[in-house]
């Protein structure tokens, strides 16, 4: 019964299979952040560069470009960081170099550079390792550097050397910085970040040393502070004397000017005084020319009144003269009249009366008379005829006509 038994001697081998992860299901979507940037591959070799900001959508037949960096400080290429982004902007690199100075003293120098990516974007990724091609370089330009000075000078300057080496000498405060042109990588400042001497007696002594230099420094430092305290005490001493000068020459120039003060004062007390009493004389003659020409000025109104008064006067003189002799026409007239009709009835009384003679006499006397019987008259010839005619008949005659003829002469006075 064993005997019908079949026993395999292999055991059974499966086939080959694929298993296919169907979780996820579309296309690959990439996120590139602000200063990164990725290179894009695809099955015919053909490659471009994004840069962020940016979404990338790739293809089936697309793939990312790989950077593998080295790593460590000091940097090395034992176990390199494979990443498909590449920091553009504000990239930080790390790094600590052996350096050996003129008299043999090694040094461990670690630094900090600062990268970007320019130019040319196409070649940024035509180094994979990056790092290693910046540490590298720079190694050997320090190292170079440090080897022609001396640890003591190293120590002293070790800031200033290094970055001269790696970015160039400040010119107007600006270095050049230092690019490769393999990628466009640019390191635009480094920073030393400490300096460690490798032989602990060396930098025991540097130390002892730098205290001794600082100590005489500080003794310097305090010699000098003492005497720029003398120099200002000396400065404040002189100060005060050059004042006590000036106050002594403003003292003098005081009492100088007081007294030119007091003599222009007594000249101007005398110079016043004189020039008061010519002020005076002046104003004496100013007032008795005035006087005299306002005496004139009232003369010539007290004459040009006199004249007008006498003006007046004379009118008033011609007026009256003018009006009596108007009324001596008037009067004469009057009388003429009167002695005209008087004349005929003395003669005819006289005839009457029976003195031809007398009348004849009359009669020949009054003719000639200028101005009748009122010149006659005034000059006593009616006296004489009443003396003649009194006690006779022709009394009675003239007194009548006497009597009219002063009656008529009153009425010509009105």
């Amino acid at each position: 019964m064993m005997a019908d038994e079949m026993e395999r001697k292999t055991n059974y081998t499966k086939p080959r299979t694929i298993k296919l992860d169907t979780k996820y299901e579309g296309a690959v979507l990439l996120n590139i952040w602000p200063n990164f940037a990725v290179q894009v591959v695809n099955k015919q070799g053909e490659r471009k560069v994004v840069e962020g900001p940016a979404v990338v959508m790739l293809e089936y037949d697309e793939s990312l470009d790989i950077l593998e960096l080295s790593t460590g400080k000091p940097k090395h290429d034992h176990d390199l960081m494979a990443t498909t982004y590449l920091q553009t902007k504000n990239n930080v690199v790390s790094d600590i170099i052996t350096v050996e100075t003129k008299d043999l003293i090694k040094v461990d120098v670690r630094l900090s550079y600062k990268v970007n990516f320019i130019g040319d974007n196409k070649k940024w990724f035509n180094v994979s390792d990056y790092v290693k091609l910046l540490c590298q370089h720079m190694r050997s330009l320090v190292r170079n550097a440090v080897k022609k000075i001396d640890i003591e000078e190293f120590n002293n300057k070790a800031t200033d050397i290094i970055r001269d080496t790696i970015l160039g000498k400040s010119l107007e405060g600006k270095r050049t910085g230092r690019h490769f042109d393999e990628n466009e990588m640019d390191i635009y400042d480094v920073e030393v970040l400490n300096i460690n001497i490798d032989d602990d007696d060396i930098a025991d002594m540097l130390i002892e040393n730098q205290h001794d230099i600082v100590e005489q420094n500080l003794k310097i430092a305090k010699l000098l502070k003492d005497l720029e305290y003398t120099k200002k005490q000396e400065d404040i001493k002189r100060t005060k004397l050059d004042e006590k000068i000036i106050t002594s020459n403003k003292e003098t120039e005081v009492s100088l000017k007081e007294i030119k003060n007091d003599n222009s004062v007594e000249e101007l007390h005398q110079t016043s005084g004189q020039q008061i009493q010519k002020m005076k004389e002046e104003f004496d003659i100013e007032l008795k020319d005035s006087r005299i020409k306002a005496e004139n000025e009232a003369q010539k109104t007290l004459d040009a009144i006199a004249g007008a008064k006498l003006v007046r006067e004379k009118a008033v003189e011609d007026l009256h003269t003018k009006l009596a002799k108007e009324r001596t026409e008037i009067k004469t007239k009057s009388l003429e009249a009167v002695m005209k009709a008087i004349q005929p009835r003395l003669v005819e009384a006289l005839i009457v009366s029976g003195n031809q003679k007398l009348a004849d006499t009359l009669a020949k006397n009054l003719k000639p008379q200028k101005g009748g019987l009122d010149t006659l008259f005034a000059g006593g010839g009616f006296k004489e005829i009443l003396e003649t005619v009194k006690g006779s008949p022709l009394e009675g005659i003239v007194n009548d006509i006497v009597s009219q003829y002063n009656d008529l002469k009153d009425t010509s006075k009105k």
